[in-house]
């Protein structure tokens, strides 16, 4: 009677296989925004500001709310974690995308979230990190843009970093069920192989 492998079986089969990758940061493909801003580039050049710095500083910053900033990975992600920095004591959203059409809250920043008052303030959703912020932890998203824009505050905003951390997203159940076939298939045919040569050996 043949069997057929389930889902979880072919999951954890190419698990075995593949192995599972460690959350690596991502590199952005490219940055985009809206409304008016300063340099933009500040955003995701790597560089986190000193905690407490000038909000108009080696920063991304604009006055009132309308900005919004897009980064595009350039690929499907499974992203698991972020760290940001922001100007303190206002309000941010960021969200993600899968297809820059449909967007989905990740993570909320109020006021009150960070450890200074006044000035830039990074903070991260990676457990054990120095600037660990369990109100900005969430849940892996499958996504390929993230969005970041303010909703509120004092009109003064800035982003100094945007850093996402992820890994290429295990395949659906349905490019896996292929897989499994495959490699069925390719199993099956090495043993009718073996067989035939045991066979001729006189080996059967």
């Amino acid at each position: 009677m043949k069997k057929k492998l389930s889902a979880p079986l072919l999951a954890g089969l190419m698990i075995g296989i593949f192995g599972t990758a460690n959350a690596a940061l991502l590199a952005p493909v490219s940055v985009s925004g809206t409304g008016t801003f300063s340099n933009i580039d500040y955003m995701t050049d790597g560089i986190i500001p000193s905690e407490g710095s000038y909000w108009r500083g080696d920063t991304t910053w604009w006055y009132y709310t309308p900005p919004q900033f897009t980064v595009d990975y350039g690929g499907i992600f499974l992203i698991e974690d972020i760290v940001v920095s922001v100007d303190n004591n206002d309000y941010y959203r960021i969200e993600y995308s899968l297809d820059f059409t449909n967007w989905n809250v990740l993570t909320a920043i109020d006021a009150w979230d960070g450890e200074i008052y006044g000035g830039m303030d990074t903070m991260s959703s990676v457990s054990g990190d120095s600037e660990y912020l369990a109100a900005i932890d969430f849940n892996g998203v499958t996504a390929q843009y993230l969005r970041i824009f303010a909703t509120d505050g004092d009109s003064q905003y800035a982003v100094g970093e945007l850093q996402a951390y992820g890994t290429s997203p295990i395949p659906e159940p349905a490019t896996m069920l292929l897989f499994g076939v495959g490699m069925a298939g390719l199993v099956g045919r090495k043993l009718r192989k073996a067989k035939k040569i045991g066979e001729g050996m006189g080996m059967c």
